[in-house]
């Protein structure tokens, strides 16, 4: 089965490049040349720190728009221009394609994540100052933060319009975000049902804010491995729940 998963990522992949996806590569490069040395002399001092901080945060902007939009129209595109009924009438299974699917725009996702750690790492060398010691580890929180809005994204594909799914994507993604705070309301909260369902959103909605590596870039703190280790499982699991949900919802879905 997994032949047919890779064919399936692979064409992703060949498409993504034909209609261009990484042209968001060159915003992202503008505006990183741009707001880091704007940043670098308004500040004085901690001119690496504030280079690092704000590349990576336009970049994790940026590959998180492209992760929802992407995965928005994995599914809900090709129903609408009839392409997927070409696929799903050969002898392959349904989960077959979300997940091929998937993988191809991860492997974008890569790749546009990949680039733009280069240009961050040209912006230093030119600027003659070195990266710092976690570069590697926030770039990949940064990706799989990626890989989990995807997979969000690509469920919802599975059964409503790309718009609808852009848009509750988008919120999960802000609400994921803002998951720290949304514990910390529910401490401070003195009606119990408040309290319960801020609880119950924070346990059920992705909790991205933990993936975030400003505090690495900042600070630059040795960051603890088991720690790093756990977030990375706690990505994978969230991705594989939202992927079997997805498989699930297109399994079922009336295509007629």
């Amino acid at each position: 089965m997994m032949r047919p998963v890779l064919t399936i990522a692979q064409l992703t992949l060949r498409e993504a490049f034909r209609k261009r996806v990484f042209v968001n590569l060159a915003v992202f490069a503008a505006l990183m040349v741009g707001v880091s040395f704007l940043m670098t002399g308004l500040t004085i001092g901690q001119h690496q720190r504030v280079i690092h901080s704000v590349s990576f945060t336009v970049l994790s902007v940026v590959g998180n728009l492209l992760a929802v939009f992407l995965g928005a129209g994995l599914i809900a595109h090709e129903v609408e221009r009839k392409t997927l009924y070409t696929i799903v009438s050969r002898p392959i299974n349904r989960w077959v394609f979300v997940l091929g699917r998937y993988l191809g725009l991860a492997g974008v996702l890569a790749i546009n994540t990949l680039i733009g750690g280069l240009l961050v790492s040209s912006v230093l060398m030119v600027s003659n100052w070195p990266a710092l010691d976690h570069f590697t580890v926030s770039l990949a929180l940064i990706y799989a933060e990626m890989l989990v809005v995807l997979s969000i994204a690509v469920l919802f594909s599975s059964f409503s319009t790309p718009t609808l799914a852009a848009t509750f994507s988008l919120c999960f993604w802000v609400i994921g975000r803002l998951s720290v705070e949304l514990q910390e309301l529910a401490g401070l909260a003195r009606n119990d049902g408040l309290a319960l369902a801020m609880k119950g959103a924070y346990t059920l909605l992705p909790n991205l804010g933990r993936l975030d590596p400003m505090d690495l870039l900042i600070h630059n703190a040795a960051p603890d491995a088991a720690h790093v280790v756990m977030l990375f499982l706690y990505a994978l699991g969230y991705i594989g729940l939202m992927l079997s949900l997805a498989c699930w919802t297109f399994e079922r879905r009336d295509l007629k």
